[in-house]
């Protein structure tokens, strides 16, 4: 996943910026958390910080449900030591 994203994110990044407007992202967003399977969700939190800047990883997180809000950092801190075990580089 981060060698395609490697690929693409030079290229896709700012052309969303060029052609996408704030609420079209905002949008997105809201159909990324309402789609995300409800199995190993944390993953995906882990993956997009990651390849995300900070600001690009909260424009998605600002409309997470209000009562996830506070477990985000439970979720990233699971998601980073399942993505190390996952890869073979830790437990």
């Amino acid at each position: 996943m981060r060698d395609h994203l490697d690929h693409e994110e030079p290229v896709l990044f700012p052309a969303l910026r060029e052609h996408i407007t704030p609420a079209q992202w905002a949008e997105f967003a809201q159909r990324v958390i309402a789609t995300t399977p409800p199995v190993a969700g944390h993953l995906m939190i882990g993956l997009l910080d990651e390849v995300g800047t900070p600001a690009e990883v909260e424009s998605i997180f600002v409309n997470m449900p209000a009562p996830m809000k506070p477990l985000l950092p439970a979720l990233r801190d699971q998601a980073a030591a399942d993505l190390r075990v996952l890869r073979g580089t830790g437990s």
